[in-house]
């Protein structure tokens, strides 16, 4: 039975205004998405950069605002991209100058905004969903004299407040009245002296275990469709085709793998961003140039994953920088997978080495390849290690065992502010 929800004025139901920054899709809008459908009991405004078709996928049924539909982080990027690549340095300095000028009137007109937003509607508590920004969220609940907590989904830029950026971060991250950390390797990376640990709480991203389970039954028409015989192994790696997620190091690794064990298959389960094409492209080349791109299946991006994690009987996580969380280890084991992962970050955290998954270091190729070696040559192995993990995954990261804990915060934050 869940806990009551934390009570607003009036006793009524708490009031949160969720600003959700993301604008490619990725684990920010899935975890929150999945948290919010386990917290009804709240009154949940949504003011999001996501495309539309996103939102109301994952926000369904909640008053859903725009916000930085068009002018946001990946936009201005993509057009610093553009300008470089077509511009001297003078004539760049200039307009420059003048993006940044728009990108600061933006910030203020979505300011005002949520001011106006939290009055009208009665908000009590701001939720920021991508750490301690964006600036105008954070102004807009001090303005508005309403609690606001900081939901860091990444490690923090390193301490110290030498440039504009440091010390902007620093005096937002002040600002919050709780921090959310999505692993206790971001917690540890908190400075604090910019914030105390007392106030941060480390919470894991949930898993929609009864979605995978729901899934399960697709995993034989899925081999057949791809032409996997029972007796190969399939290996899958899941995420953004990007240098730090390791596919490269994956595509090496399972060559070599293939010429020790010619039952294993591999599997890349995801899409590059139009700047990362070159980085995906290189992967391809890996493939050609070891003679195995017809054991590889490009899978690209995929809306619904569930069922690929079970098409697969391994799962590997490559990143070769420290992961903030790593929502694919948690996933597979959702799906009674065992995971060979990066021995860095989050994915320490929720790996028992030997027990349901195997930990390898960061850009270790060879011990890559003789992980997914060992376990590719031992079903009951995989088995035990997946039934394991499924029943760490229901235990620990369960949608509404995650959901009690963010209450678990609203309560004390409403508490701390005599509310």
């Amino acid at each position: 039975m869940s806990a009551p929800a934390p009570r607003g004025a009036a006793d009524r139901p708490l009031r949160v205004l969720y600003v959700d920054g993301s604008v490619e899709f990725g684990g920010s809008t899935k975890s929150l998405g999945l948290v919010l459908s386990a917290l009804p009991r709240l009154s949940r405004t949504i003011m999001t950069s996501q495309r539309p078709a996103i939102a109301r996928r994952w926000y369904p049924g909640l008053r859903i605002y725009s916000y930085r539909r068009f002018v946001n982080y990946a936009s201005l990027s993509h057009l610093d991209e553009w300008l470089a690549a077509r511009l001297g340095r003078t004539l760049r300095r200039a307009l420059g100058l003048g993006v940044a000028t728009a990108d600061n009137a933006v910030s203020v007109l979505h300011g005002a905004r949520m001011v106006v937003l939290a009055k009208r509607l009665g908000i009590d508590l701001f939720h920021l969903n991508n750490g301690t920004g964006p600036a105008e969220a954070s102004a807009a609940a001090r303005i508005s004299g309403v609690p606001c907590v900081g939901h860091l989904r990444g490690f923090p830029g390193p301490p110290g407040r030498r440039g504009v950026h440091d010390r902007l971060r620093a005096r937002l991250t002040r600002g919050m009245d709780r921090i959310i950390a999505v692993s206790d390797a971001v917690k540890a990376a908190i400075d604090p002296e910019e914030f105390p640990a007392e106030r941060v709480t480390r919470i894991h991203d949930p898993v929609d275990v009864a979605a995978f389970d729901r899934a399960s039954s697709r995993r034989e028409r899925l081999r057949e469709e791809w032409r996997v015989r029972p007796d190969e192994v399939l290996v899958g790696i899941f995420g953004r085709v990007v240098r730090w997620k390791g596919q490269l190091e994956f595509v090496r690794a399972m060559a070599a793998a293939m010429r020790a064990d010619p039952r294993i298959r591999g599997a890349i389960v995801g899409d590059a961003a139009d700047a990362t094409r070159t980085y995906f492209d290189e992967v391809r080349r890996a493939m050609d140039e070891a003679g195995m791109a017809d054991r590889f299946r490009l899978m690209g991006y995929q809306a619904d994953v569930e069922p690929y994690y079970h098409a697969m009987d391994v799962v590997v996580h490559a990143s070769i920088e420290p992961e903030p969380f790593g929502m694919v280890v948690p996933e597979a084991m959702a799906a009674r997978r065992p995971v060979v992962a990066a021995r860095a970050g989050g994915p320490v955290e929720v790996v028992t080495h030997g027990v349901d998954g195997l930990l390898v270091e960061p850009g270790d190729v060879g011990g890559l390849t003789e992980a997914i070696g060992a376990l590719a040559a031992d079903p009951a192995h995989r088995a035990r290690m997946g039934e394991r993990g499924y029943a760490k995954v229901r235990e620990r990261y369960g949608v509404d065992v995650v959901a009690g804990q963010l209450m678990e915060v609203y309560r004390a934050v409403m508490a701390e502010r005599g509310r």
